[in-house]
């Protein structure tokens, strides 16, 4: 499960182990206003691949590799 946390950093939870933070994604400083999970497809239209799209107040969007 991916959620952003109150400090704005975008974690991955693990929901069998009672919802641990298992992985932090570096990158995002403040407040987050939107955040989604996208499946991207690869360059030859066969291999896609999941990415997460954060957009901040500081006008900035970013984008995770979750992998």
């Amino acid at each position: 499960m991916f959620v952003v946390t109150q400090e704005g950093h975008p974690v991955t939870l693990d929901r069998r182990m009672n919802y641990k933070v298992i992985k932090k994604m570096p990158g995002a400083k403040g407040s987050v206003r939107d955040a989604v999970s996208v499946m991207v497809p690869g360059i030859d239209g066969k291999d896609s691949k999941e990415v997460i799209i954060t957009c901040g107040c500081d006008r900035f969007v970013r984008i995770f590799d979750p992998a």
